[in-house]
């Protein structure tokens, strides 16, 4: 377990993918506050309401589609298709809920969204839309920053970390498979030294957004977790991520930016002090951690 080796970042893939639409929405002239019905498959058929979303309420988990069904679990292309169809409340929109199937469907408006001729509705537009969403973040969000070609599957050989129950016994280790299909609002698999880069590009660079986006992305909570609890360390963003499977294997990972513009990146596949390891993230853990190393004096406002 070195800074160096890979492993599936869970939901910090959100914050990933905020970044790559945003990036792509300001080249085409947009902001987080065009409505996504002109970017859905004209082949699916949009429910209630959902002419009335912006991709900020994707971004903020602020969109409804978490109260409307299962947005956890319906992340691939025809998931997402029987959500759109479903609609979604008006009384939800603006509602902060957490789902996973918010970044996925940003996967699917991407490729409308950057003019590519699309090809059949069904198993071949999910494979084009999949690469397509996979070769924007690696030539616009991962490169630029020194993040070599990634993908969200495992790598060939081993340089990748495994997930183990606790304790270990003979039960193999995991390396949690491919999510290509699915990609967005978890998936990627990258090292903590590869989220780290972009993390700190977030905090302090210029590489990927302005200044005023980085400002709109981190004062908007797009992508963070901040956007739907108030336990990131504050006034600092975070994101966290979390799988386990039913053996108990699991894998925590950790991105935010804290003290205004420190990047901190966390990646646990061990077993975790009490009382953060019956939790479901180690928000806390950080958050702790940040406290405890506090000196004596009055804090810096952030600018």
């Amino acid at each position: 377990m070195v800074p160096h080796l890979v492993t599936n970042m869970a939901s910090v893939s959100k914050t990933i993918t905020a970044v790559a639409i945003i990036k792509m929405l300001a080249s085409k002239g947009l902001n987080v506050d065009t409505k996504i019905s002109s970017y859905i498959y004209s082949e699916w058929s949009k429910g209630q309401n959902i002419s009335q979303l912006t991709f900020r309420n994707l971004l903020t988990h602020t969109s409804g589609l978490a109260q409307a069904g299962n947005c956890g679990g319906n992340v691939n292309y025809a998931g997402l298709k029987t959500m759109i169809a479903g609609g979604v409340s008006a009384a939800n929109i603006g509602q902060p809920s957490y789902g996973n199937c918010n970044f996925a469907l940003i996967r699917e408006l991407m490729l409308v969204l950057s003019g590519a001729s699309l090809k059949p509705d069904g198993d071949q537009r999910a494979s084009q839309s999949a690469s397509a969403y996979i070769a924007y973040v690696n030539a616009n969000v991962l490169q630029p920053v020194g993040v070599p070609t990634s993908a969200c599957k495992p790598p060939s050989g081993t340089n990748d970390v495994l997930s183990y129950k606790s304790p270990a016994g003979s039960t193999a280790g995991t390396d949690w498979g491919d999510w290509t299909l699915s990609c967005g609002g978890g998936g990627w698999v990258l090292s903590a030294n590869d989220i780290f880069k972009l993390t700190n590009d977030i905090a302090t660079g210029s590489t990927l957004l302005t200044a005023t986006q980085r400002k709109g992305m981190i004062q908007g909570n797009l992508g963070w977790d901040s956007a739907v609890r108030n336990d990131c360390p504050n006034p600092n963003v975070c994101k966290n991520g979390s799988l386990i499977d039913n053996s108990g294997r699991r894998v925590w990972t950790y991105a935010g930016v804290v003290k205004c513009n420190v990047p901190v990146v966390v990646v646990v596949n061990s077993p975790l002090p009490s009382p953060y390891e019956t939790g479901s993230d180690i928000i806390g853990l950080v958050a702790t951690a940040l406290t405890n190393s506090a000196v004596p004096g009055a804090k810096h406002a952030c600018s």
